[in-house]
């Protein structure tokens, strides 16, 4: 029970921010941060979730990514909520089998 609470909180968070950057975006107020990070991290976390997802749907998902061990600089939150919802496409386009 405290798990589905704390994942449709995640959810309906994810959901309000996505809506105040839309507003962000029609006035032309929205702010890009540029930071340098390593992609890598992001990637394996990313992976991590998208796993249990793909298991969950009987997915076999295969990651073929070359060791990133470079910096980026770049808005670590629009990246990681743009590989997310890539992956996540992706997922729900894939019925069955696998998935790269």
């Amino acid at each position: 029970m405290l798990n589905a609470i704390n994942v449709s909180s995640s959810s309906l968070i994810e959901l309000v921010n996505d809506i105040l950057d839309l507003a962000k975006i029609a006035a032309q107020k929205l702010i890009f941060e540029e930071v340098e990070f390593q992609l890598e991290p992001i990637l394996i976390d990313i992976f991590k979730v998208i796993a249990s997802r793909a298991f969950a749907k009987d997915l076999n998902l295969v990651c073929n990514c070359p060791v990133l061990n470079k910096s980026i600089i770049a808005d670590v939150t629009r990246i990681n909520k743009f590989l997310q919802t890539y992956w996540e496409t992706l997922q729900n386009l894939q019925k069955k089998g696998k998935f790269c």
